[in-house]
C-alpha cells in the first residue's frame, strides 16, 4: 500500500498486492487511489480536478513544490491518501488473520509531505500565526502555513498508524508482530532559507526510526549507533530467523536493537540526488563529511558542536588532517563495502579521490 517509486510501476517487485498512488508516475485511471476514490462515489471529473491539484509543481521561492500542497482538503479525512493507505492495509491484515497466514505489510505513506491535501480537524490544529521561526531562516506568512499544516498531516499521519497498531491488538496480533516507523527521507522547513530534500544535510537525511516487538528487541531503548534504511530489511529478516541472501543490501541491526552491543558501524555513508549531481556524506563519531560530484567543494562540520551545520569547516586549515581522514574513510567504505547500493569501482573511487586531490 504505497507510494514507491517504482519503475516500471506495475511489476510487483515481490508483493503478493500491490496498491499503488505513486506521485503521477501512473496514470490518472491506472491510480489504485484514485480508482478507489471513485469507487467511493467522487465524480470523475471531480477526481481530474483532484489530480491536477496533487500532482502538478508549481513554482516557489523554495523552488518546485506542489501546488496547494499545504491547503484545506476537498475531501473528507477517510478519503484522503492517508485515509486510503489505512482502510487498504487494514483489509490486508483482516484477510490474513482470516486466511491464518504470517504477512508482511509495507504500507508507505506520502504524509506528512506535500502530495496530501489537509482534512479538518488537522488542517485548524496548529496556528501558523504561533509557528517558531526556522533555525537560520526567515518565517514568511506562506511558510508559516507550510509548516502549520506539515505539523497537522504528522499528526493525521499518528492518528492512522496508530488506528493500523489498534487493529493489531484488536485481532489478537500485537505481541507477535514486529513493527517498524521509519522514512525514505527528512525535510528542510525554511531552515538556513531551504525547504524539500535530497541536500544531505541534518534536516533532510536524518530520518526516524522505532522498531517494536518485545520478545525480539529492547523496549525504550535509544541509542546513537549509525544505522541506515537500508539496514531495516536484513535486521527483519534476522529477527524472524529467515537467512539473508547475499545480494542483501545494509547489514542486520538485531544486536544493536536487542541491546548486545552499542554499535556496528564506524562510518556511515549517504547519497541524493541524481546521476551525475549526487551530494554523498559520510558521518564519523561527531563528524561529518559532504560534498557533491563534480564539484571539488569539500563541506566539513563538527555535529556535536554544531547541530545546525552553520559553520563548514572544510576550507579551514586548522582542519585538514581531519577532513582528509573522512575523505580517505568514504571512498575506502565505497570501495570495500558490498553492503552498500552500487558500490563503486576501485577505479573510480582512485578516480574521483585523485581529482578532489585529498588522498
Amino acid at each position: 500500500m504505497e507510494k514507491g517509486h517504482n519503475y516500471p510501476p506495475r511489476e510487483d517487485y515481490g508483493f503478493d498486492v500491490l496498491k499503488l498512488s505513486d506521485g503521477g508516475n501512473t496514470h490518472i485511471w491506472d491510480d489504485d487511489y484514485f480508482l478507489w476514490l471513485h469507487d467511493q462515489g467522487v465524480s470523475s471529473e471531480a477526481i481530474m480536478q483532484f489530480w491536477d491539484e496533487v500532482w502538478n509543481f508549481h513554482q516557489t521561492p523554495f523552488g518546485k513544490y506542489r501546488r496547494n500542497s499545504h491547503y484545506r482538503s476537498l475531501v473528507p479525512e477517510d478519503q484522503v491518501m492517508t485515509g486510503w493507505i489505512k482502510c487498504e492495509s487494514r483489509k490486508f491484515i483482516e484477510e490474513s488473520v482470516a486466511s491464518d497466514e504470517p504477512f508482511c505489510l509495507f504500507a508507505s505513506h506520502h504524509a506528512p509531505q506535500n502530495h496530501d491535501y489537509l482534512p479538518e480537524p488537522y488542517y485548524s490544529m496548529y496556528d501558523p500565526e504561533e509557528v517558531a521561526p526556522p533555525v537560520n531562516g526567515t518565517l514568511t506568512p506562506e511558510l508559516a502555513r507550510i509548516i502549520a499544516s506539515y505539523a497537522g498531516k504528522v499528526s493525521m499521519l499518528d492518528k492512522h498508524v496508530g488506528d493500523l497498531v489498534e487493529t493489531l491488538r484488536e485481532q489478537g496480533l500485537l505481541e507477535n508482530t514486529i513493527i517498524v516507523l521509519t522514512a525514505d527521507h527528512a525535510c528542510f522547513l525554511g531552515e538556513s532559507g531551504m525547504q524539500n530534500k535530497m541536500w544531505t544535510y541534518e534536516y533532510d537525511s536524518r530520518i526516524p526510526l522505532i522498531v517494536w516487538n518485545p520478545d525480539r528487541f529492547s523496549q525504550g531503548m535509544q541509542t546513537e549507533a549509525f544505522i541506515s534504511n537500508i539496514d531495516v530489511l536484513p535486521t527483519l529478516l534476522d529477527a524472524i530467523d529467515v537467512p539473508i541472501p547475499d545480494a542483501i543490501q545494509g547489514m542486520s541491526q538485531v544486536e544493536v536493537l536487542s541491546g548486545e552491543k552499542e554499535s556496528l558501524r564506524e562510518v556511515l555513508l549517504c547519497k541524493s540526488g541524481e546521476a551525475g549531481k549526487q551530494r554523498k556524506g559520510a558521518w564519523h563519531g561527531d563528524w561529518k563529511l559532504l560534498y557533491r560530484t563534480g564539484m571539488p567543494k569539500i563541506e566539513l562540520y563538527n555535529l556535536k558542536e554544531d547541530p545546525y551545520e552553520a559553520n563548514d569547516l572544510g576550507e579551514d586549515p586548522e582542519f585538514q588532517t581531519k577532513r582528509d581522514e573522512l575523505i580517505h574513510r568514504m571512498f575506502f567504505e565505497y570501495a570495500t563495502t558490498e553492503r552498500y547500493p552500487n558500490p563503486m569501482p576501485e577505479i573510480e573511487v582512485k578516480r574521483q579521490a585523485g581529482w578532489l586531490g585529498r588522498v
